[in-house]
């Protein structure tokens, strides 16, 4: 099988040699990379045989060649086109920057079920910021041989992510405070993100003195923002004494805004509705919706900087970044517009 193990076992090296002599890297002598392209090429290894390619995508510095292509990763359920998606759109947005001022040239790539990209596997990148919040792709991530970036999930060691307890808990508090007592949750049954927020979502009531109805507590099995739909309106069908709902972000809000148009409901009158991201367009929706704002921006800069850091110490030829400087946690912050309000009397 064409393997670095391979290659490692047939060139006698370490296969740390292989991956840092397949990517160009300044520690390894000459000798040494060229044993190890020719085993690559004897079994047919692909980081090998695209290694023409890549190094025509490579700068050059101090005479020494080196390759500098990440790759920005986004899980994409069915044929979704993530990329015309405005929250992976921002965050997409704000990685580049800081890897366009470090010269690196950017791959935007999607990722279905667990299945990883073909050129990610033979090697072709330097490192990836993964905006996959399932765990079955990020067991796939890790074992590739390059250093992957959680970008707004928590599911890996190296991670730029919002608080998600935080989330649950402060759009919770907020319909608190206003009255309300009797709260419904939407959040998809997959994502460790939601699982967060439902803690958050728990211990609000709680501190407020209120037992959770976990009747009240809806989860999509599938990850479609409109599935939301058929389930809140059996909730709505079975039982119409909630008076506040916390969907799991704005589209799924946006979504439920519109379910809850069709059945006669008036939002805020009869109910409120609140998002989660602060997506551009949702200042558009009548009424304007009210959500807790994720730093998207900062997230993505964040991710992209620890990357780099990261990268740096592997060109160095030194040990990677400790788990505890390669991750960070941002804060949230409530933005209230108009769909909430207290509750009817």
């Amino acid at each position: 099988m064409a393997t670095q193990a391979e290659i490692a076992r047939r060139a006698g090296v370490s296969q740390m040699t292989v991956s840092r002599a397949l990517r160009g890297h300044p520690h390894v002598d000459a000798a040494t990379r060229a044993r190890v392209l020719e085993m690559a090429r004897e079994i047919g290894y692909g980081a090998a045989l695209n290694g023409d390619a890549r190094r025509l995508a490579s700068r050059r510095r101090g005479g020494v060649v080196r390759t500098h292509i990440v790759c920005i990763l986004r899980y994409a359920p069915g044929q979704a086109r993530v990329w015309r998606d405005p929250w992976a759109g921002l965050l997409s947005e704000a990685m580049q920057a800081p890897l366009f001022d470090a010269e690196m040239q950017v791959l935007l790539a999607d990722i279905r079920e667990s299945r990883v990209p073909a050129n990610l596997r033979a090697g072709v990148v330097d490192g990836i910021l993964a905006i996959c919040p399932r765990s079955d792709v990020v067991e796939a991530l890790t074992k590739l041989d390059v250093p992957v970036v959680g970008v707004a999930n928590t599911l890996l060691p190296s991670y730029a992510c919002q608080d998600d307890y935080a989330v649950g808990r402060i759009a919770t508090e907020h319909l608190l405070s206003l009255g309300h007592t009797r709260i419904a949750l939407f959040h998809p049954l997959a994502s460790p993100n939601a699982r967060l927020r439902q803690q958050g979502f728990v211990d609000a009531l709680e501190s407020a003195g209120r037992s959770p109805d976990p009747d009240l507590i809806v989860t999509a099995e599938g990850e479609r923002a409109e599935e939301a739909v058929p389930l809140f309106q059996e909730l709505w069908r079975r039982r119409q004494d909630f008076t506040a709902l916390v969907a799991y972000n704005d589209e799924v809000a946006a979504w439920l805004l519109r379910a809850a148009e069709g059945q006669g409901i008036e939002v805020p009158r009869d109910l409120s509705i609140i998002g989660v991201d602060d997506l551009p367009w949702v200042t558009l929706l009548k009424p304007s919706l009210t959500t807790v704002r994720l730093p998207l921006m900062e997230i993505g800069e964040a991710a992209a900087r620890i990357l780099l850091q990261r990268l740096t110490a592997w060109w160095r030829g030194e040990p990677d970044l400790p788990a505890g400087e390669t991750a960070c946690r941002l804060p949230v912050e409530l933005v209230v517009r108009g769909t909430t309000a207290p509750p009817p009397l």
